[in-house]
């Protein structure tokens, strides 16, 4: 369980390596910003930055599209335990009657 825990945090990281990349980038670049500003001439007191992010379909939770492998083995632990209460069920009814 440890183990289909660890990789699915590590599939889900890297799987948004490139967002986290360029997130980190525009953080740096922000910190960086007042270096580079000339103070010669006015600056524009109405500077902002916006951060753009996908919207998952349905849901306000940015982590709700995300369905890793722990997930995919739950649901499968889940569907088995189904099948067999169905089976034991319908055998139960054979030796009942």
């Amino acid at each position: 369980m440890l183990i289909a825990l660890m990789g699915d945090t590590f599939a889900k990281v890297m799987e948004q390596k490139e967002q986290f990349g360029l997130q980190t980038k525009l953080n740096i670049m922000n910190d960086y910003t007042e270096m580079v500003l000339d103070r010669s001439e006015p600056q524009d007191k109405n500077r902002y930055m916006f951060v753009v992010t996908q919207k998952s379909e349905g849901t306000d939770d940015p982590n709700a599209a995300w369905e890793g492998n722990l997930s995919v083995i739950k649901k499968s632990v889940e569907k088995g335990l189904t099948t067999l209460q169905k089976n034991m069920d319908r055998k139960l009814n054979l030796v009942q009657q």
